[in-house]
């Protein structure tokens, strides 16, 4: 069984649980997952998800209800493709604003995957001040994410963005309700009941 197929087959009423994390392999982490048997048998299924290469994992034991891998997803915006940096030259009419704007044109992008705060170079009870003082570097990360902040924030002052450098990695996000794994593979090995 592949990952596709198994994310196909798991629903919620299926009692899905992960239930074991292991790190004793240097190169991955293996997420051991079970659930009630979708063809009707009285026992559980359990699996092996092998995730080669992580990048990030963010689990916790316990139960889910759906589980998903994607090749396109904010999760890997991080890990692959061209990143980018936001300068400003000019102060905002309203630092407050400007700060609730680029938090929205920020999530717009990561869909709460990400904390918005992460990308600007700023803590929340400096921002306003910085941005007030008309100049500096705004923000860090990935291109949608700077592409957005700049289309954003265009009339509330004078943004420029510059690429910095790209990422070339080809990384799957594994996600587990809000849960995830970045990594560079998932290989599924079915365990038995």
């Amino acid at each position: 069984m592949d990952i596709a197929s198994l994310s196909d087959a798991i629903h919620d009423d299926l009692e899905a649980a992960l239930v074991a994390i292991d790190w004793s392999r240097p190169d991955a982490v293996t997420l051991t997952i079970e659930c009630d048997d979708w063809e009707g048998s009285a026992s559980r299924r359990r699996f092996e998800l092998v995730c080669h290469e992580p990048a990030e994992v963010r689990c916790l034991l316990g139960p889910f209800e759906s589980l998903t891998c994607h090749v396109e997803h904010p999760l890997l915006l991080e890990h692959q493709g061209q990143q980018s940096q936001l300068f400003f030259s000019s102060a905002p009419a309203s630092p407050g604003e400007a700060f609730l704007a680029a938090h929205a044109a920020i999530d717009a992008v990561v869909v709460g995957w990400r904390d918005p705060g992460s990308y600007l170079c700023h803590e929340p009870g400096l921002f306003e001040s910085v941005i007030a003082s008309g100049h500096g570097l705004l923000a860090r990360g990935p291109e949608p994410v700077i592409a957005a902040l700049e289309t954003r924030l265009q009339g509330m002052l004078r943004v420029n963005s510059l690429p910095s450098h790209a990422l070339a990695g080809q990384y799957t996000a594994l996600t587990i309700d809000t849960q995830w794994v970045v990594c560079k593979a998932v290989a599924v090995t079915e365990l038995g009941s």
